[in-house]
């Protein structure tokens, strides 16, 4: 599956993200170049995924401080959320079926 971009609200603004699908469901969320986490679904919900299990695609995390030039977003649960109902609409759209939880065997969490 190839990158593709989302777009949600996260404090009344619109935030870009580029997610980073790879062959476990796991989804890369980056916000200008840097990696913010990782997400899976499970079941109903989207989980975050901890940083040591995250594929990081050769990008660096991404840091904070640019509050003048850019949306201060911090990947939360409910971000993730967020995030996972805009991934789960994006594929939809693409294949026509509905975004499954991940297998037991492919998750890197667990329940």
């Amino acid at each position: 599956m190839e990158p593709f971009n989302i777009r949600i609200k996260y404090n009344a603004q619109d935030v870009t993200l580029t997610i980073l699908p790879d062959a476990d469901m796991l989804f890369t969320v980056v916000y200008f170049g840097g990696v913010l986490g990782a997400i899976q679904k499970l079941g109903q919900d989207w989980k975050l995924i901890d940083q040591q299990n995250i594929p990081g695609a050769g990008l660096p995390g991404y840091k904070t401080g640019y509050k003048n030039s850019r949306v201060e977003i911090e990947l939360t649960a409910d971000v993730a959320n967020k995030v996972g109902t805009k991934i789960e609409q994006s594929l939809s759209a693409i294949t026509n079926e509905p975004l499954r939880a991940v297998p037991a065997h492919l998750r890197r969490i667990k329940d």
